[in-house]
């Protein structure tokens, strides 16, 4: 299976068998480029996203871009605060 990009509200519509799946990581997960939420209509990323492979962008154009965003410390001592007593749920802070 080759991994190539496309709209995800175009590739798994609402009713389709990976819809919920695909809603849970994009709950989760924020843009690779940008680091921003990621919205369901505009999200860009590998059409092998249900399955655990690939890469999660907001639009076409970070998707493009070619950078990468930097770890936000901040965020991660936050989750890891509130989810201090569940080690399961650990962020990596350098």
């Amino acid at each position: 299976m080759g991994i190539y990009l496309v709209k995800l509200a175009e590739w798994f519509p609402v009713g389709d068998d990976y819809h919920s799946t695909l809603m849970s990581i994009i709950n989760c997960v924020r843009c690779l480029a940008c680091d921003k939420k990621v919205r369901f209509k505009a999200a860009v990323g590998h059409h092998s996203l249900p399955f655990g492979n690939g890469d999660l962008f907001c639009s076409w154009k970070c998707s493009t871009s070619g950078k990468i965003a930097k770890e936000d410390k901040r965020r991660a001592r936050r989750f890891n605060r509130k989810n201090k007593k569940n080690p399961f749920y650990v962020l990596k802070t350098n």
